[in-house]
Protein backbone atom coordinates (compact mmCIF):
# COMPACT_ATOMS: atom_id res chain seq x y z
CA UNK A 1 0.00 0.00 0.00
CA UNK A 2 1.11 3.62 -1.16
CA UNK A 3 2.92 5.56 1.86
CA UNK A 4 0.78 8.32 1.54
CA UNK A 5 -2.68 5.74 2.20
CA UNK A 6 -4.00 6.55 5.38
CA UNK A 7 -4.53 3.79 7.80
CA UNK A 8 -7.96 4.55 9.28
CA UNK A 9 -10.96 7.28 9.31
CA UNK A 10 -10.19 8.72 12.47
CA UNK A 11 -11.39 12.09 14.07
CA UNK A 12 -9.93 14.56 16.22
CA UNK A 13 -12.20 12.84 19.22
CA UNK A 14 -10.97 9.42 19.40
CA UNK A 15 -13.85 7.87 17.05
CA UNK A 16 -13.10 5.73 13.96
CA UNK A 17 -15.52 5.47 11.25
CA UNK A 18 -16.58 1.77 10.10
CA UNK A 19 -19.83 1.96 9.08
CA UNK A 20 -20.40 3.73 5.76
CA UNK A 21 -24.09 4.62 5.42
CA UNK A 22 -24.49 5.15 1.65
CA UNK A 23 -27.66 7.15 0.17
CA UNK A 24 -27.98 5.68 -3.56
CA UNK A 25 -30.85 7.97 -4.67
CA UNK A 26 -32.53 10.94 -3.30
CA UNK A 27 -35.86 10.44 -5.00
CA UNK A 28 -38.88 8.64 -3.07
CA UNK A 29 -42.18 7.44 -3.92
CA UNK A 30 -43.32 9.03 -0.38
CA UNK A 31 -43.32 12.29 0.90
CA UNK A 32 -43.05 11.80 4.64
CA UNK A 33 -43.39 14.78 6.77
CA UNK A 34 -40.41 15.20 8.25
CA UNK A 35 -38.42 14.49 5.27
CA UNK A 36 -39.45 16.00 2.30
CA UNK A 37 -41.86 18.55 0.78
CA UNK A 38 -45.34 18.10 -0.42
CA UNK A 39 -44.30 19.03 -3.52
CA UNK A 40 -40.90 17.93 -3.89
CA UNK A 41 -39.89 17.88 -7.47
CA UNK A 42 -36.18 18.98 -7.87
CA UNK A 43 -34.02 15.71 -7.33
CA UNK A 44 -30.38 15.14 -8.53
CA UNK A 45 -29.87 14.51 -11.98
CA UNK A 46 -29.58 11.11 -13.34
CA UNK A 47 -26.10 12.00 -14.35
CA UNK A 48 -24.79 13.17 -11.41
CA UNK A 49 -25.69 9.97 -9.54
CA UNK A 50 -22.67 7.75 -8.58
CA UNK A 51 -23.07 4.27 -11.11
CA UNK A 52 -23.09 0.83 -9.19
CA UNK A 53 -19.37 0.53 -10.67
CA UNK A 54 -18.49 4.08 -8.78
CA UNK A 55 -20.06 2.80 -5.18
CA UNK A 56 -18.18 -0.27 -5.76
CA UNK A 57 -14.74 1.36 -6.20
CA UNK A 58 -15.65 3.81 -2.97
CA UNK A 59 -16.81 0.57 -1.30
CA UNK A 60 -13.50 -0.97 -2.06
CA UNK A 61 -11.43 2.21 -0.67
CA UNK A 62 -13.87 2.71 2.37
CA UNK A 63 -12.67 -1.29 3.13
CA UNK A 64 -9.11 -0.08 2.75
CA UNK A 65 -9.47 2.52 5.31
CA UNK A 66 -11.51 0.35 8.11
CA UNK A 67 -15.53 0.13 6.79
CA UNK A 68 -16.67 -3.27 8.43
CA UNK A 69 -20.63 -2.36 7.54
CA UNK A 70 -22.15 -0.84 4.65
CA UNK A 71 -25.82 0.20 4.53
CA UNK A 72 -27.71 1.77 1.81
CA UNK A 73 -30.64 3.97 1.83
CA UNK A 74 -32.28 6.59 0.10
CA UNK A 75 -34.44 8.68 -1.04
CA UNK A 76 -36.04 5.21 -1.26
CA UNK A 77 -33.16 2.95 -2.65
CA UNK A 78 -35.97 0.87 -4.55
CA UNK A 79 -36.01 3.20 -7.22
CA UNK A 80 -32.97 2.55 -8.49
CA UNK A 81 -32.95 -0.21 -10.71
CA UNK A 82 -29.76 -1.14 -11.24
CA UNK A 83 -29.82 -1.65 -6.32
CA UNK A 84 -29.04 -5.20 -6.64
CA UNK A 85 -25.80 -4.54 -8.70
CA UNK A 86 -24.65 -1.97 -5.91
CA UNK A 87 -25.43 -4.73 -3.28
CA UNK A 88 -23.38 -6.90 -5.61
CA UNK A 89 -20.47 -4.70 -5.59
CA UNK A 90 -20.38 -3.92 -2.02
CA UNK A 91 -20.82 -7.75 -0.99
CA UNK A 92 -17.74 -8.50 -3.68
CA UNK A 93 -15.78 -5.60 -1.99
CA UNK A 94 -15.77 -7.29 0.97
CA UNK A 95 -14.96 -10.49 -0.85
CA UNK A 96 -11.94 -9.08 -2.21
CA UNK A 97 -10.56 -7.70 1.30
CA UNK A 98 -10.96 -11.55 2.18
CA UNK A 99 -13.64 -10.54 4.93
CA UNK A 100 -17.56 -11.56 5.22
CA UNK A 101 -19.70 -9.11 3.43
CA UNK A 102 -21.57 -7.04 6.03
CA UNK A 103 -24.19 -5.18 3.50
CA UNK A 104 -27.79 -4.05 4.55
CA UNK A 105 -30.89 -1.77 3.12
CA UNK A 106 -33.08 0.57 4.66
CA UNK A 107 -36.48 0.82 2.92
CA UNK A 108 -39.93 2.06 3.49
CA UNK A 109 -41.03 -1.75 1.77
CA UNK A 110 -42.83 -0.22 -1.31
CA UNK A 111 -41.78 -2.18 -3.84
CA UNK A 112 -39.99 -4.60 -2.09
CA UNK A 113 -42.18 -8.05 -2.94
CA UNK A 114 -41.11 -8.71 -6.75
CA UNK A 115 -36.97 -6.60 -5.57
CA UNK A 116 -35.99 -9.71 -2.32
CA UNK A 117 -34.84 -12.33 -5.03
CA UNK A 118 -32.59 -10.40 -6.76
CA UNK A 119 -30.94 -8.77 -3.86
CA UNK A 120 -30.92 -11.73 -1.45
CA UNK A 121 -28.84 -13.23 -4.85
CA UNK A 122 -26.69 -9.79 -4.73
CA UNK A 123 -25.94 -10.33 -1.04
CA UNK A 124 -28.34 -8.86 0.78
CA UNK A 125 -28.95 -10.54 4.13
CA UNK A 126 -30.14 -8.01 6.68
CA UNK A 127 -33.05 -4.81 6.26
CA UNK A 128 -34.53 -2.30 7.84
CA UNK A 129 -38.26 -1.31 7.08
CA UNK A 130 -39.01 2.26 7.63
CA UNK A 131 -42.66 2.03 9.40
CA UNK A 132 -44.54 4.64 10.77
CA UNK A 133 -47.99 3.38 11.29
CA UNK A 134 -49.97 0.47 10.45
CA UNK A 135 -53.12 2.62 9.94
CA UNK A 136 -54.31 3.58 6.19
CA UNK A 137 -55.40 6.89 6.89
CA UNK A 138 -52.46 7.83 9.37
CA UNK A 139 -50.56 6.70 6.55
CA UNK A 140 -52.02 8.61 4.07
CA UNK A 141 -51.31 12.05 6.43
CA UNK A 142 -47.66 11.34 7.26
CA UNK A 143 -46.88 10.24 4.20
CA UNK A 144 -49.06 12.34 1.71
CA UNK A 145 -49.13 9.01 -0.39
CA UNK A 146 -52.15 6.23 -0.59
CA UNK A 147 -49.92 3.64 -0.92
CA UNK A 148 -50.52 1.41 2.63
CA UNK A 149 -51.23 -1.92 0.25
CA UNK A 150 -47.91 -1.82 -1.15
CA UNK A 151 -46.43 -1.24 2.86
CA UNK A 152 -48.37 -4.13 4.12
CA UNK A 153 -47.61 -6.21 0.13
CA UNK A 154 -43.57 -5.61 0.87
CA UNK A 155 -44.26 -6.75 4.94
CA UNK A 156 -45.34 -10.08 3.95
CA UNK A 157 -42.85 -10.58 1.56
CA UNK A 158 -39.77 -9.88 3.90
CA UNK A 159 -41.60 -11.86 6.51
CA UNK A 160 -41.86 -14.68 3.79
CA UNK A 161 -38.08 -14.57 3.38
CA UNK A 162 -34.30 -15.50 4.06
CA UNK A 163 -33.37 -11.74 5.52
CA UNK A 164 -32.72 -11.21 9.49
CA UNK A 165 -32.67 -9.96 11.18
CA UNK A 166 -35.05 -7.61 10.03
CA UNK A 167 -35.45 -4.08 12.11
CA UNK A 168 -38.29 -2.09 11.99
CA UNK A 169 -38.08 1.85 12.17
CA UNK A 170 -40.66 4.20 13.67
CA UNK A 171 -40.26 7.91 13.66
CA UNK A 172 -41.77 9.63 16.94
CA UNK A 173 -42.92 12.65 15.23
CA UNK A 174 -46.34 13.43 17.94
CA UNK A 175 -48.64 11.81 20.54
CA UNK A 176 -50.11 9.73 17.65
CA UNK A 177 -46.83 8.31 17.07
CA UNK A 178 -46.42 7.61 20.36
CA UNK A 179 -50.18 6.23 21.22
CA UNK A 180 -49.47 3.36 18.52
CA UNK A 181 -46.21 1.98 20.00
CA UNK A 182 -48.34 -0.45 21.62
CA UNK A 183 -49.84 -2.18 18.11
CA UNK A 184 -46.60 -1.69 16.06
CA UNK A 185 -44.37 -3.30 18.97
CA UNK A 186 -47.12 -6.31 18.74
CA UNK A 187 -47.00 -6.34 15.11
CA UNK A 188 -42.91 -6.83 14.87
CA UNK A 189 -42.55 -9.62 18.05
CA UNK A 190 -45.45 -11.69 16.57
CA UNK A 191 -43.07 -11.65 13.51
CA UNK A 192 -39.72 -12.24 14.91
CA UNK A 193 -39.00 -8.73 13.96
CA UNK A 194 -37.23 -6.19 16.58
CA UNK A 195 -38.66 -2.57 16.86
CA UNK A 196 -36.78 0.24 17.00
CA UNK A 197 -38.24 4.00 18.01
CA UNK A 198 -36.35 7.26 16.39
CA UNK A 199 -36.98 10.45 17.93
CA UNK A 200 -37.78 13.16 15.20
CA UNK A 201 -34.65 15.13 13.84
CA UNK A 202 -35.28 18.32 12.48
CA UNK A 203 -33.78 17.92 9.13
CA UNK A 204 -36.03 18.85 6.66
CA UNK A 205 -39.31 20.49 6.12
CA UNK A 206 -40.86 20.54 9.69
CA UNK A 207 -39.95 23.54 12.03
CA UNK A 208 -38.02 22.10 15.45
CA UNK A 209 -40.96 21.29 17.93
CA UNK A 210 -39.09 21.69 21.05
CA UNK A 211 -42.58 19.47 22.35
CA UNK A 212 -41.45 16.47 19.96
CA UNK A 213 -41.56 13.33 22.20
CA UNK A 214 -38.30 12.63 23.08
CA UNK A 215 -36.60 8.93 24.52
CA UNK A 216 -38.28 9.11 27.93
CA UNK A 217 -41.71 9.74 26.32
CA UNK A 218 -41.09 6.90 24.26
CA UNK A 219 -39.82 4.24 26.92
CA UNK A 220 -43.05 5.38 29.28
CA UNK A 221 -44.98 4.35 26.60
CA UNK A 222 -43.22 1.19 25.88
CA UNK A 223 -43.41 0.43 30.02
CA UNK A 224 -47.05 0.81 29.79
CA UNK A 225 -47.70 -2.18 27.73
CA UNK A 226 -44.14 -4.52 28.04
CA UNK A 227 -41.79 -5.70 30.99
CA UNK A 228 -38.52 -4.38 30.20
CA UNK A 229 -35.31 -5.65 31.00
CA UNK A 230 -31.97 -3.70 29.79
CA UNK A 231 -29.96 -5.74 27.40
CA UNK A 232 -26.00 -5.44 27.06
CA UNK A 233 -25.06 -4.06 24.19
CA UNK A 234 -23.81 -5.89 21.17
CA UNK A 235 -22.14 -3.54 19.65
CA UNK A 236 -20.96 -0.51 21.98
CA UNK A 237 -21.15 1.60 18.88
CA UNK A 238 -24.76 1.26 18.09
CA UNK A 239 -27.28 3.93 18.57
CA UNK A 240 -30.14 2.25 19.95
CA UNK A 241 -30.49 1.66 23.13
CA UNK A 242 -32.12 -1.86 23.91
CA UNK A 243 -34.55 -3.77 25.81
CA UNK A 244 -35.35 -7.29 26.68
CA UNK A 245 -39.47 -7.53 26.03
CA UNK A 246 -40.90 -10.64 28.11
CA UNK A 247 -42.85 -12.86 26.40
CA UNK A 248 -46.77 -11.99 27.50
CA UNK A 249 -50.41 -12.85 27.20
CA UNK A 250 -50.58 -11.51 23.58
CA UNK A 251 -46.91 -11.36 22.30
CA UNK A 252 -44.17 -13.34 22.12
CA UNK A 253 -40.88 -12.16 23.63
CA UNK A 254 -38.39 -10.26 21.90
CA UNK A 255 -36.68 -7.20 21.32
CA UNK A 256 -36.89 -3.19 21.18
CA UNK A 257 -35.00 0.18 21.26
CA UNK A 258 -34.61 3.91 21.28
CA UNK A 259 -32.70 6.23 19.22
CA UNK A 260 -32.32 9.38 21.09
CA UNK A 261 -30.46 11.41 18.48
CA UNK A 262 -31.34 14.49 19.69
CA UNK A 263 -32.18 14.09 23.78
CA UNK A 264 -29.42 11.89 24.22
CA UNK A 265 -26.88 11.89 21.39
CA UNK A 266 -24.72 9.28 20.75
CA UNK A 267 -22.18 10.99 19.33
CA UNK A 268 -19.18 10.03 21.26
CA UNK A 269 -19.41 6.73 20.14
CA UNK A 270 -20.43 7.11 16.07
CA UNK A 271 -18.41 5.25 13.94
CA UNK A 272 -20.19 6.70 11.00
CA UNK A 273 -19.19 8.07 7.93
CA UNK A 274 -21.78 8.93 5.35
CA UNK A 275 -21.78 9.22 0.89
CA UNK A 276 -24.71 10.80 -0.66
CA UNK A 277 -25.86 9.44 -4.20
CA UNK A 278 -23.90 12.16 -5.81
CA UNK A 279 -20.62 11.27 -4.28
CA UNK A 280 -20.22 13.67 -1.34
CA UNK A 281 -18.79 12.46 1.59
CA UNK A 282 -20.73 13.69 4.94
CA UNK A 283 -18.71 12.75 8.22
CA UNK A 284 -22.36 13.26 10.43
CA UNK A 285 -25.37 13.40 9.58
CA UNK A 286 -25.94 17.16 10.57
CA UNK A 287 -22.69 17.92 9.14
CA UNK A 288 -22.25 21.50 7.19
CA UNK A 289 -19.46 20.30 5.64
CA UNK A 290 -18.45 17.79 3.34
CA UNK A 291 -16.08 16.84 0.60
CA UNK A 292 -17.21 15.79 -2.92
CA UNK A 293 -15.51 12.77 -3.70
CA UNK A 294 -17.31 12.39 -7.22
CA UNK A 295 -15.13 15.15 -8.82
CA UNK A 296 -12.22 13.20 -7.86
CA UNK A 297 -13.55 9.87 -9.31
CA UNK A 298 -14.30 11.50 -12.21
CA UNK A 299 -11.37 13.34 -12.75
CA UNK A 300 -8.83 10.85 -12.72
CA UNK A 301 -8.10 10.83 -9.32
CA UNK A 302 -5.83 7.78 -8.01
CA UNK A 303 -7.40 5.38 -5.00
CA UNK A 304 -4.89 6.72 -2.50
CA UNK A 305 -5.95 10.17 -3.34
CA UNK A 306 -9.54 9.73 -3.07
CA UNK A 307 -8.67 7.89 0.63
CA UNK A 308 -6.98 10.82 1.46
CA UNK A 309 -9.79 13.78 0.79
CA UNK A 310 -12.12 11.01 2.82
CA UNK A 311 -10.12 10.83 5.99
CA UNK A 312 -9.31 14.60 5.69
CA UNK A 313 -13.09 15.36 5.88
CA UNK A 314 -13.78 12.45 8.76
CA UNK A 315 -10.90 14.02 10.27
CA UNK A 316 -12.98 17.28 10.48
CA UNK A 317 -16.20 15.58 12.11
CA UNK A 318 -17.52 17.75 14.83
CA UNK A 319 -17.89 16.57 18.59
CA UNK A 320 -21.31 16.47 18.29
CA UNK A 321 -24.42 17.78 16.86
CA UNK A 322 -25.34 19.75 20.19
CA UNK A 323 -22.13 22.07 19.61
CA UNK A 324 -23.72 23.10 16.26
CA UNK A 325 -25.36 26.87 16.88
CA UNK A 326 -28.71 25.67 14.67
CA UNK A 327 -29.51 22.74 12.85
CA UNK A 328 -28.44 23.34 9.30
CA UNK A 329 -31.23 23.03 6.48
CA UNK A 330 -29.58 22.74 3.25
CA UNK A 331 -30.48 19.45 2.59
CA UNK A 332 -33.43 16.44 3.48
CA UNK A 333 -33.00 13.23 5.13
CA UNK A 334 -33.84 12.23 1.41
CA UNK A 335 -30.49 13.67 0.26
CA UNK A 336 -28.12 12.51 2.95
CA UNK A 337 -29.71 8.70 3.72
CA UNK A 338 -31.25 7.86 7.29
Amino acid sequence: MADNWPTRLADAHGRVGTDLRISVTDRCNLRCVYCLPADAATWTRRDDLLTPEEFTRLARIGIELGIRDIRLSGGEPLLRPDLAQIVAGCSEAFEAAGLTPHVALTTNAIGLASAIPALTDAGLERINLSVDTLESSRFADLTRRSRFDDLLAGLDAVAASPLDPVKVNTVIVDETSLAEIGALVRFCLARGWQWRAIEWMPIGPMPHDHSAPTGEDIFAELSRHFTLTPRTQDDPHAPATTWDIAKGEDHPAGIVGIIASMSAPFCDRCTRTRLSADGRMYPCLFSRTHVDLKHLLRSGASDAAIARAWADGQAAKPRGHRWLPEVPQAYSLSQIGG
